[in-house]
């Protein structure tokens, strides 16, 4: 009776004309890779290790400066009031954020004011109320936002592409 690891040998290697073991090819290849992978799994320890001590060994403050915009002498009216809130989007502005790239903010910051119940609708309305429900339950007198039949955007820079709904689903509508 052959033990375990005479058989595990010999599915691995061969006897050649001369009667000595050598090893199959996919064993090589095998090897070469688990060679290959224990090398590329050691350096990237060894680089997370000298990564790390250094972040340990030096500790950096960290300060974030925020700098308000200046208020110019053109954008506060003469009579000493502060500003209306612009109700046209092309008064708006986008600036950027500190805490994202890829996010923007809309200035002037009075556009969020009142947003609240419609941001409440629309988190309602995705959490599985229908839109009538959630309207009825923020107390809005109709529907905050409507969908929209057809819609217009920017397709490239040649022109503008016009999409339209295919809905048919009576609460989506």
């Amino acid at each position: 009776m052959k033990t375990i690891f005479i058989t595990i040998l010999d599915g691995l290697t061969y006897k050649d004309l001369a009667g000595f073991r050598q090893p199959r090819a996919y064993t090589v290849i095998s090897a070469l890779i688990l060679i290959l992978l224990f090398t590329v799994s050691g350096m990237a320890m060894l680089n997370q290790y000298l990564l790390m001590s250094t972040v340990k060994a030096t500790p950096v403050s960290i300060s974030l400066s925020t700098q308000a915009p200046e208020a110019t002498a053109a954008a506060q009216p003469e009579s000493g009031s502060p500003l209306e809130c612009p109700g046209d989007s092309s008064d708006w502005s986008l600036s950027p954020t500190y805490a994202s790239r890829t996010y923007n903010v809309i200035q002037p910051a009075c556009v969020y004011q009142g947003l609240e119940k419609t941001i409440a609708w629309a988190l309602a309305v995705r959490e599985g109320y229908s839109r009538a429900r959630a309207t009825e339950l923020l107390g809005f007198d109709d529907m905050p936002m409507r969908p929209l039949q057809a819609v217009t955007i920017p397709a490239n820079a040649r022109g503008w592409a016009k999409y339209r709904s295919v809905s048919s689903h009576p609460i989506l509508i």
